[in-house]
């Protein structure tokens, strides 16, 4: 159900028809003639919008307004008032507390397009905020000439006592024109207080403010104010041919290791390392240094890779041995391109370092070949991102349900939704691929309401028809766990279907559970005093152990497809799921196996007292009206 609209206006006859114009296009209305009361109201139904008048008895539009921004800052906010008025609102328009002004009387057709850019700019502050509050990156918002407009803690402990300077294009050096726009491309840049090397990317823009991911290349241990000058300096030195080589070398987890051997490694910048590691009859070579780990190095001719590799064999060889001298065992992340005629040179630098920091995080220890394509695929990834923020608004999420047999009863009772995303841009996305994203961006709260209440909507369709579906599983992520307002959330949702947490099962994941013990179980005691019951969902995925389920308020335990795929070939298989079995129901749990696939399988699992099962064999995840087919 959407927000309502909130109508304040003294006059009965301009609220009525202030409400009969907008119910014309099907929005929810919450009306009032008394201001008083106008609180009270917006605390019970939250709209999204405000239309106040402004000369009004007991207290006017600007005191509501006023008030109202205290308690929901995010609430647009209206006026509908008389041509007079207007030099009695300067205070309210310095305090950039109101959306727009209309006059009476009002234009139908113009009050529509107002309220709904107002909606659109609710949306766009709620998005903001859920950014701001769910990534552990530096954020900053910004307006479109730079100036700051509100950021999280990461990015205030990144430029530290530079935080109150007002405008972003004062803390950070860019090397070309300072075009917010180009930053969906990515852009690097240095901190001018600290050197600090990093990568500013686009993550949402809004029609007056641009939202900037601040992902820092380098340590603040690094002292390279003058980068790009140093980067200047160093292309003009170089000598181009048409077989030049590029290469980016960064030592992994250096500061860590510094600090648990506490070697002073920062008294050898990187420069100094190559002195002392290298044989003065090695290859020729430039060199750029980016940091204390990380420097680009230039082959002014190469026959081939295979002589790339060959020198990087001996460079990387000969820094280890360095290292080793002062007991220090060190890995290399490592990319290289082949320069193309006509190449920027300093593009491709950046392009490069922004490169090598996938190939980082990736911990491959391969040298990697510059793909233009994964840099592709990471913008790719930053443009699905942008559609999930709007996806639920768009109606372009949709749910399947797979059926559960209860092989206690031979009977289907109970099933599990599962979340599907068409998107007109991108097409059908698996959950696999989005839902990480989602909960890396932060969406997937907002995701994970939306499927709790599609559910319920099931739900109620199902009593109607008089089926007996008992219990719907739902996923949960591990993010939406994080929110401090879950459990309330989860509630209210349900309480608004008038449907019970006892028809609803919470499927969490192993892997969680197992990394975030005791944050785990005080949600989940949470939830089960409230009446869900609790999934441990993939069991046999991570450190599998019963030991330490049974300190959980659990329910259920859902046996993954992995440990059930052999039963019907393996004996040891076969043994160590009788095992699992046997050891849930001394627990008094309910075991759950799924990815049943073939008879066989079913037959050894209803053989080995499993209690529930879910597969292709079953049935498959199916549309909500074709799901009545399976109940029986």
């Amino acid at each position: 159900m959407n927000a309502p609209i909130m109508l304040v206006d003294d006059e009965i006859d301009i609220l009525k028809s202030l409400k009969r114009t907008l119910r014309l296009q099907h929005y929810e209305v919450v009306y009032t003639d008394d201001p008083r009361q106008a609180l009270g109201l917006i605390q019970e139904y939250k709209p999204h919008v405000l239309i106040t008048d402004f000369r009004m008895p007991n207290m006017n539009g600007q005191e509501l307004i006023q008030e109202v921004k205290k308690h929901d800052p995010s609430i647009e906010c209206i006026v509908l008032s008389g041509q007079a008025d207007y030099d009695d609102m300067k205070s309210l328009i310095n305090a950039n507390n109101t959306f727009k002004f209309l006059s009476k009387p009002w234009d139908s057709e113009e009050l529509y397009t107002t309220i709904e850019a107002a909606l659109k700019n609710h949306h766009k502050n709620e998005l903001k905020t859920q950014i701001l509050r769910s990534n552990n990156a530096p954020l900053v918002e910004v307006n479109t000439i730079g100036n700051i407009i509100d950021c999280n803690y990461a990015y205030t402990e990144l430029v530290l006592n530079e935080v109150n300077k007002g405008n972003f294009f004062q803390l950070f050096n860019f090397e070309s024109d300072k075009c917010l726009d180009d930053f969906a491309e990515r852009r690097i840049a240095t901190l001018k207080s600290s050197g600090v090397l990093c990568q500013v990317e686009l993550k949402l823009k809004t029609e007056s403010s641009y939202l900037l991911i601040i992902k820092p290349l380098s340590s603040e241990e690094d002292k390279y104010p003058n980068f790009y000058q140093s980067k200047l300096g160093f292309l003009e030195h170089i000598n181009r041919t048409d077989n030049s080589v590029m290469i980016c070398l960064k030592i992994r987890d250096l500061l860590v290791k510094n600090i648990i051997s506490n070697t002073p490694i920062y008294s050898d910048t990187f420069k100094k390392i190559i002195d002392h590691a290298l044989l003065s009859e090695a290859t020729h070579f430039s060199m750029l240094e980016i940091s204390f780990d990380q420097a680009i190095f230039w082959l002014d001719s190469v026959q081939s890779e295979i002589e790339v590799h060959k020198f990087l064999d001996e460079l990387i060889n000969s820094i280890k041995q360095f290292f080793i001298r002062k007991n220090i065992q060190i890995k290399f992340s490592v990319s290289y391109t082949m320069i193309e005629p006509e190449q920027p040179l300093s593009e491709a630098i950046d392009s490069l370092v922004i490169y090598t920091q996938f190939v980082c995080e990736s911990r491959t220890d391969f040298y990697m070949r510059y793909s233009q394509s994964l840099l592709s695929e990471k913008l790719n990834e930053h443009k699905v991102s942008e559609a999930l923020f709007n996806a639920v608004d768009n109606d372009e999420f949709y749910l399947r349900f797979q059926p559960k047999l209860n092989l206690n009863e031979h009977s289907i009772n109970s099933c599990e939704v599962l979340i599907r995303w068409k998107n007109t841009q991108f097409g059908a996305n698996s959950p696999d691929y989005f839902i990480p994203l989602a909960e890396k961006d932060g969406q997937i709260v907002k995701i994970g309401n939306w499927v709790l209440e599609q559910a319920c909507i099931a739900l109620c369709e199902w009593q109607k028809e008089e089926l007996e579906i008992q219990k719907v599983a739902v996923n949960v992520s591990p993010y939406q766990l994080s929110d401090p307002n879950f459990v309330q959330t989860m509630y209210s949702i349900i309480e608004r279907y008038s449907l019970k947490p006892e028809q609803f099962e919470l499927e969490i994941t192993e892997h969680f559970v197992l990394e975030n013990l005791e944050q785990a179980k005080t949600k989940l005691l949470q939830l089960k005093e409230i009446g869900f019951s609790i999934a441990i969902d993939d069991f046999g995925t991570g450190y599998s152990s019963l030991g330490y389920i049974s300190k959980l308020p659990v329910d259920v335990i859902k046996i993954d497809k992995s440990l059930i795929e052999n039963i019907d070939s393996s004996k040891s298989a076969r043994d160590l799921v009788q095992n699992v079995i046997r050891l849930v129901h001394d627990l008094e749990l309910k075991v759950v196996a799924e990815g049943i696939e073939t008879v066989e399988q079913l037959e050894i699992l209803e053989q080995l007292k499993c209690d529930e099962v879910q597969g292709y064999l079953i049935g498959k995840p199916v549309l909500l009206e074709e799901f009545t087919h399976y109940v029986y």
